[in-house]
Order: C-alpha cells, then structure tokens, then sequence
C-alpha cells in the first residue's frame, strides 16, 4: 500500500523507488488490476521527471510475468510507446532496449498487425525521437514476421533512410545492418542501394555506420558482389580525410579480415592496414597498432616480414606514448609466426628499442608479451637479448626507470625461470 501511495506521490525520490518496486505492485494487484488500472495509470505518467521514465522504462522490460500471460503483452508495449517518443535520449534508449527484450520472450507473428502498427506510429511520427526509436526496434520485428510484414516494414523503413535529421539517418543507417543480416529474407538490390545513398551524405556520423555494413555485406554476398559493391566503399572509409572514419576502419580490421577471407585481406586490407600504421593521426596509428596481435594471425609470414613489419622502427620512435605502448604490447606476437630466424634478425633490434625507452609503460607492456618471444628464440638467446638492457636500466640516473626495472623483476622470474634469474639477476636486486 506505501508502495502504491508512493507511486502516486509527487516527490521524485520516493515515486523513483516504488517504480523499482513496481513488480511487488503487479502482485498484490494480480494480473487482472495490473492490466486494467496499473499500467493505464503508468500510461498517465510519460509527462513525469526524466529520473522517474528511465526507471519506468527499466522496469517494464521485465514486466511480463505480472501481466496473466504473453497474450496480454500489447499492454507493456503500449506505455513504452510512449517513452519512445519523449525527448531524454537515455529513457528512449532504455524504451527501445525493453521492447526489444519482451520480444525476444515471444512469438512476434502472434502480435505480428500490433508490432508493425507500433513501428508505423513511430516512423510517421512528427519528431524526430520517434523515428529514432522505430529503427532501433526494426530488427526484433522484421525477421520474425511474414513475407507480406516485412515489405510493410520495409516500406515504412526506407523513407528514414533519407530523413532531413541526420540523427534519423544515423539510426537508420545503424539498422540498416541488421536487416543485412536477414538476406536474402531482405530484399539484397535495395539494401545495397540504402547504402550507397548513405555514402553519400554529408555527415560523418552516417557514413561510419557503412564499415559496419561492409562487414555484414561480405558475410552475405557472393564474391563478385562484394568486390563490386563493398570493396570501392572500404577504399573510400580508410582512404576517407575524416581520421574518424579512418579509425573506425583500423578497429575493425580483424572482423573485416575473417568476413573477406584471406586472399582478399592479403591484397586489399593488408595495404589499408600499413597506411593506418603511418597514418598522420597518432589515434589511427595507435588502433592499427593495437589490432597487430589478432590481425598477424590471419596473415602469412611473408606478408607480415615485408608489409607489417617495416612499419615498426618508426612506430618505435613515434614521438605519442600510447602509440609506442600499443606497439609493446603486440610487437612479439608476430614472433610465433615468423620464426626464429626473422625474430632475430627483425624484432628483437626493436624489442630492446622499447626495452630502453624513456616511459615506464612502454617498457612493462613489452615485458608482459615476454612468453611470446621465448617460445620463438629460446631461454637462451632471450636471456642474453634482456640481461644486458636490464642491467643498464638498473644503472639509469632517473629513479623513476630504475624503478620500474623492479616492478619487472616478477614477469622476468617467471619467464627467464630460477637458474637465470638467480645468476644474473639476484645480484643486481642486492645492489639496489
């Protein structure tokens, strides 16, 4: 009963808290009063504190066992509705984010008329808020109705494609890869058309969601297709003057690679891959850098010794800290794929390069991917490649180095094993 009073009240703190408590209301009232009075009253509520909707819109996701069976679920899609209209983005989210939940605990073709009404409410809707909304719940409608629904949605989809808001568009071209996912259910000729219409808008923020839609293109199109249609695109992101769109492309190489295969990432991401690399923008490089680890192991030997690597020495050298930490701390692992021969000769110059640099981070992110390197060269040769740095930096006039030569001595045990720590190490420990 205080819980209801509360509900009701006008001070925000207490209604915030009966609405987390909502589920207790739906069962003292049972199932019946719930669908009759308790979310007709929460439908009265949309004009509430933003505080208050973020917590209705939270706690009506999970709402559907309070209200006497999944027939009755239009009742909790309706109030979210509304929510999905209001102007605080973060409740809009939350809205969207609910019905997408309750969806995916029923069987949409039942409600298959109710759901594709509600997404045409929200489509055609004055504001813009709306329209953003119906986007982000086409993907938990669209594959789960019939063949004649989806050209419904469809059709009511494609007009926010060219919405004269570019959030719309934005959230638009964000679905837009979803409904990839669903060929060839979607029709494969007007998606592919959406999406050269968004390479052509104006603003950034759009044209980011293409990467996205190249990824899935892949995945779905047959080969010819995706070096027609999607190939020319991911030239224009990495080439693009935006380093946004440029980061946006070096972040996802990994996903890129295993959806365009092998031969395909040797000959079109492998070069995109080494221009990210020397790109004039410190964050391309240094998410290029940070993608090395997993986009090596996709790669063949020889294209790692004669495209990637040669990048390293100036990456060493890059006068921005976390582009030379990214490197540490995935230099080495192109080490098991190159072999001993290569490492040597390539890797280890660089290796101590960044063993000796000046920041203390650079140094321990290479000592952490030690294990990488004593699978390749051996105990032995790692030992005598590390010995000599390490007791030269135990030497070093900063205190700060010497330092860190410390809070390494753990990772160096563990790697170089008790006989080499204890000869050449344990003397230097002594000392300080």
């Amino acid at each position: 009963v205080i819980l209801i009073d509360d509900l009701r009240c006008s001070e925000v703190k207490k209604k915030v808290n009966a609405i987390q408590h909502l589920d207790r209301i739906a069962m003292v009232l049972g199932p019946d009063r719930t669908n009759s009075e308790l979310l007709p009253y929460i439908l009265e509520m949309i004009d509430d504190e933003d505080e208050v909707l973020l917590e209705l819109a939270k706690a009506l996701g999970d709402f559907l066992p309070h209200i006497g069976g999944k027939a009755n679920v239009m009742n909790v899609i309706k109030p979210l509705e509304a929510l999905c209209v209001v102007e605080e983005g973060a409740v809009r989210d939350q809205a969207t984010a609910s019905i997408n939940k309750i969806l995916g605990c029923v069987k949409v073709k039942d409600f298959e008329d109710e759901l594709i009404g509600v997404f045409s409410k929200l489509a055609k809707g004055d504001w813009f808020t709306s329209k953003v909304s119906a986007t982000n719940i086409l993907h938990s409608i669209y594959p789960n109705v019939s063949s004649n629904g989806q050209k419904q949605l469809f059709k009511l989809y494609a007009p926010l494609c060219a919405d004269s808001v570019v959030q719309v568009r934005k959230a638009a071209a964000a679905a837009l890869n979803n409904l990839i996912k669903c060929i060839p259910s979607a029709p494969e000729a007007e998606l592919l058309e959406l999406f050269q219409t968004f390479q052509k808008d104006t603003q950034d923020m759009v044209k980011m969601q293409g990467v996205e839609s190249c990824i899935n293109f892949a995945q779905v199109l047959s080969s010819s297709k995706v070096q027609t249609y999607v190939l020319p695109y991911l030239k224009t992101y990495a080439e693009d003057k935006s380093w946004r769109l440029r980061y946006l492309v070096a972040i996802k190489m990994i996903e890129l690679a295993k959806a365009l295969g092998e031969e395909t990432t040797k000959a079109k991401l492998v070069p995109h891959f080494c221009n990210f690399l020397a790109d004039p923008e410190s964050e391309v490089r240094t998410a290029a850098a940070s993608q090395l680890n997993e986009f090596a192991s996709v790669l063949s030997k020889d294209s790692i010794v004669s495209k990637i690597i040669p990048n390293f020495k100036k990456l060493a050298e890059d006068s921005f800290t976390y582009v030379r930490v990214a490197l540490a701390e995935n230099l080495l692992s192109v080490c098991p794929i190159i072999g001993k021969s290569e490492t040597n000769e390539s890797i280890i110059p660089i290796f101590l390069q960044l063993l000796r640099d000046e920041n203390s981070e650079v140094r321990l992110a290479v000592f952490k991917k030690l294990v990488n390197l004593n699978e390749v060269i051996g105990i032995e040769s790692l030992s005598q490649s590390i010995i000599p740095a390490i007791t030269e930096l135990s030497g070093d006039k900063n205190w700060r180095t010497r330092v860190s030569v410390i809070e390494m001595l753990p990772l160096l045990a563990k790697q170089l094993g008790e006989k080499i720590f204890l000869e050449k190490l344990l003397k230097m420990m002594f000392e300080w």
